[in-house]
């Protein structure tokens, strides 16, 4: 798809059609975003790292690494 942006009034449009077309795209793949800078900075990001109440599943059980931290 291609969205043209040709005045400042389309541009007000167009963030949030881009926005809204990446959240419908997340949520098919199974991934839910509850906050819209959620996306901007998931594009950004390079490592994720969560603590032991984040929860990420795909109903099937495995470990693929397991790293230590020091201060």
């Amino acid at each position: 798809s291609v969205l043209v942006v040709t005045c400042p009034c389309a541009l007000s449009l167009a963030t949030p059609a881009a926005m809204t077309a990446a959240t419908g795209s997340l949520t098919r793949l199974g991934v839910l975003t509850t906050r819209g800078h959620a996306l901007e900075t998931l594009a950004q990001t390079s490592h994720m790292l969560f603590d032991k109440t984040g929860t990420l599943t795909t109903g099937k059980l495995s470990l693929a690494k397991v790293e230590t931290f020091t201060d």
